[in-house]
């Protein structure tokens, strides 16, 4: 998408692991500081752009080993994005004491991988692989 590289499909099928930390080590390194900076561009607070990156990795967790690829559906990081989107908005809907959204949903999510901020958030992916990839 728009030059970004891929999520790696090992790295998810990695993730399948809840116990493999290195996985979920490097996933974090890309994906925390990408959803942060988006909460952060969407006018959220420093501390609250935290807890919305931290949300979303939980969300993720409890949801990735039902995650498949299908390019009907959308890329990994169409589904990450909407799962952002989503826990932003409630988040500013419900505010921090209810929960922030069903798990259950999240595999429905996707994206329409042409809008803008898809592809700013893919921008920012590249971004934050190089970042990574540099350390």
């Amino acid at each position: 998408m728009d030059g970004a590289p891929e999520t790696r499909a090992s790295l998810i099928l990695r993730l399948h692991d809840r116990d493999d930390l290195d996985a979920w080590q490097e996933f974090s390194e890309i994906y925390h500081p990408l959803v942060f900076r988006l909460a952060r561009s969407k006018g959220f607070q420093h501390s609250d752009a935290l807890d919305v990156a931290q949300e979303v990795l939980l969300r993720v967790a409890g949801a990735v080993e039902r995650w498949e690829p299908d390019p009907e559906k959308g890329t990994f990081r169409g589904w990450l994005y909407r799962i952002a989107r989503n826990l932003m908005i409630d988040f500013l809907e419900r505010g921090r004491r209810s929960p922030l959204c069903d798990a259950d949903h999240l595999i429905e999510m996707q994206v329409d991988p042409s809008t803008l901020e898809s592809r700013t958030f893919d921008l920012e992916f590249q971004r934050q692989v190089f970042v990574w990839a540099a350390d």
